[in-house]
């Protein structure tokens, strides 16, 4: 899928705008997105891509995108990067620090634990919050339609409620990969037919 048009959103510039004119109502709806973007993203470690479960904005072909997006702390720099797998909408979020999504001040005190807490405060649930397991893979690439002159590797990190779709859109967006092609995970030892498997493809997962 080839990637839209990139999106700049100055979070402190932003959420300064006020108005109920359709600019102001504009500027509310950017800032709500850019919040729980930050929300999340802020309690990741930088260059480590994590799937989330935000939903696509964008409408094309006035139908609503079915991505989830993938959001990445640029290193140099910090800004937030977000980016669907599904229709190449992405963009960054900068001067997002000190804001009132910034959850980095919650997590260095302890107040917040895990992803699944801030998604509960966001959603003003009031039930206990327990913390959910995150899995950091070592993902190395042993193949493709070209020879490999050294290895290439990514690290990612993962939510334990994540489910092996969501990995496979986390997998595409770290190698940089666009086209929608069927896949299958192997559980065990690599190219043995009796292994436990999952697969999806054009008609869906079996």
């Amino acid at each position: 899928m080839a990637r839209t048009a990139e999106h700049i959103i100055n979070l402190a510039s932003l959420s300064a705008v006020k108005g109920s004119d359709s600019s102001g109502r504009r500027a509310a709806a950017l800032t709500r997105f850019a919040g729980e973007v930050v929300s999340i993203a802020s309690l990741l470690a930088p260059a480590e891509p994590h799937q989330s479960t935000l939903s696509c904005r964008r409408r094309p072909k006035r139908r609503p995108c079915r991505g989830y997006l993938v959001l990445t702390r640029v290193e140099h720099d910090d800004d937030i990067r977000w980016d669907c797998p599904i229709c190449g909408d992405g963009g960054l979020i900068t001067q997002w620090h000190e804001s009132r999504w910034d959850q980095e001040p919650a997590l260095r005190s302890g107040q917040v634990v895990s992803l699944l807490q801030v998604r509960a405060q966001r959603d003003h649930r009031r039930k206990a919050l327990q913390p959910t397991r995150a899995h950091e893979l070592q993902v190395d690439l042993i193949g493709g339609p070209i020879d490999l002159e050294q290895t290439i590797a990514r690290r990612l990190r993962i939510g334990g409620d994540q489910t092996l779709h969501d990995l496979h859109l986390l997998l595409k967006c770290a190698f940089n990969r666009k086209e929608d092609e069927p896949y299958e995970f192997m559980f065990g030892a690599p190219y043995e037919l009796a292994l436990r498997r999952w697969a999806r493809g054009p008609r869906g997962a079996r």
